[in-house]
């Protein structure tokens, strides 16, 4: 599956985008924001990669600019035990913050989910110190629902439906 917006191109995630997860996972806003996975080596990326490629439950789509198929970011989408719905989320490299390329893509992408159900509700979770990505929650749609503990940690848990998304 490939989607394409003004700008980018939005591919499932692939064994050869080791090199690339492997610098995302390690940028400070991931390690801030999403945790540390201890993936440090190309190996340990391609052995992640490959726990995700093989769960049904999660898909994790690699975010490339449609100019020169650079690789800028994630977004993934997975059904989490504590959450009622399937959890949405997004992550680009720090030079690539800040461009509209995180809202493009999400935007793009989520009416591509909403297309195929419509009757779909999304979830979104984040750090309540995390205001960029609350922000860009916001823009898209999603609305505040309820905080929830994960790992002894409160999150914000937001909710999208079809109705709420915004059209761009």
């Amino acid at each position: 599956m490939t989607i394409k917006s003004k700008r980018l191109t939005i591919r499932r995630l692939t064994k050869v985008d080791n090199q690339f997860l492997l610098e995302l996972l390690n940028s400070k806003g991931w390690l801030d924001n999403i945790g540390d996975r201890e993936v440090r080596t190309t190996i340990q990326s391609e052995k992640y990669i490959s726990v995700i490629l093989k769960k049904d439950s999660l898909q994790y789509m690699v975010i490339e600019k449609l100019d020169t198929s650079i690789p800028i970011g994630i977004l993934s989408f997975m059904k989490r035990d504590q959450i009622e719905y399937p959890d949405f989320g997004f992550a680009l490299l720090p030079s690539y913050h800040r461009q509209g390329y995180a809202l493009e893509a999400s935007l793009r992408y989520l009416h591509h989910l909403f297309s195929n159900d419509s009757k779909l509700t999304i979830a979104a979770i984040c750090k309540k110190e995390n205001t960029p990505s609350i922000h860009l929650l916001e823009k898209i749609g999603f609305t505040f629902n309820d905080i929830l503990v994960k790992d002894k940690e409160p999150l914000n848990l937001y909710l999208l439906q079809k109705e709420d998304l915004i059209q761009k």
